[in-house]
């Protein structure tokens, strides 16, 4: 098992540099770049997230992931990458809507501290957010 304080660093900074390059992205506006950084790093997250995962003992078979892109447990591939990726295209999401709203409102405010601390918290809600509907998805479809 991987050590929560670890895994908890490395979301945080994950959303830490997701919301300084779309806040760099939006003041330049390139509004476009922007939507590739964030279906870049939705499917990103949902393939790293994938492979944290299936490292973990016992988790995604006996012999955990391969050293190739997805041989070995395609099934684990298939299961955990578009999961992940929605979690990510959630999170990452709400993280662009925040630096939108932050810049029409507050144009000249530096991204230090208070944008990037407040981006990575709304991330962290959008994290939530994403976790909560894939638990009333399955509810839901565990009641049908």
């Amino acid at each position: 098992m991987h050590p929560p304080l670890l895994t908890l660093t490395g979301f945080l900074a994950i959303c830490a540099t997701y919301v300084a390059g779309a806040w760099v992205l939006y003041r330049r506006g390139r509004r476009g770049s922007l939507l590739a950084l964030w279906i870049g790093y939705s499917l990103a997250y949902g393939y790293v997230m994938y492979r944290w995962t299936c490292a973990q003992a016992l988790t995604c078979d006996v012999s955990g992931t391969s050293s190739h892109f997805s041989t070995g447990n395609p099934r684990y591939f298939t299961m955990y990458v578009p999961y992940y990726a929605f979690l990510g295209l959630v999170t990452f999401g709400a993280a662009s809507l925040f630096i939108r709203s932050r810049f029409r409102t507050h144009r000249e405010a530096p991204l230090w501290p208070g944008t990037l601390g407040l981006g990575v918290l709304t991330a962290v809600g959008g994290w939530v957010a994403g976790m909560v509907a894939i638990g009333a998805a399955r509810l839901l479809g565990a009641a049908v």
